[in-house]
């Protein structure tokens, strides 16, 4: 499976000189880090879930050691994201339909790797800026993530 991310990358990894940083094959969560000198990309197919979890993040804002992946630095700003956030902000909804939401279909790991694909071409053209290492859009996505944890928390405990 590691090798099937790698090749549905390959269109995300040549454009912006990424390079495998990191992988790992643990048991129903294969997954790749991906790295250029200024953007980490993270791509993870969940076989639990059916679907595949893509994370972005500023390279340098980020704690990269972390065996379960890559995260925002406890004393810095968030600077990790799903890509989901990013293609929901910047593609025209509902004329250029995308990967997100979709699941892996029933074709196993073809299917994976058709997702995977599209998400590729997805990232290539609303994300170019963001794996270049222009990160102005994490501004916004600071302020979406914050207001859907917010209205989580909501939720959970009623109005404060």
């Amino acid at each position: 499976m590691i090798e099937l991310i790698k090749k549905s990358m390959e269109p995300v990894s040549q454009t912006f000189g990424m390079m495998v940083h990191r992988q790992s094959d643990a048991a129903g969560h294969p997954s790749v880090v991906f790295a250029n000198a200024t953007t980490l990309l993270k791509v993870t197919v969940d076989w639990r879930e059916l679907r595949p979890f893509i994370t972005i993040a500023d390279r340098h804002a980020t704690d990269a050691a972390d065996a379960d992946g890559i995260r925002s630095r406890t004393e810095a700003p968030r600077t990790v994201f799903d890509v989901d956030d990013i293609l929901l902000a910047r593609m025209p909804v509902p004329t250029a339909p995308g990967p997100v939401g979709k699941m892996i279909g029933p074709g196993g790991e073809e299917s994976a790797a058709l997702l995977l694909s599209e998400y590729a071409l997805a990232l290539k053209v609303y994300a170019g800026d963001v794996l270049s290492g222009d990160f102005q859009i994490f501004d916004k996505l600071r302020t979406i993530v914050n207001q859907r944890e917010r209205n989580i928390r909501k939720k959970r405990h009623g109005p404060s």
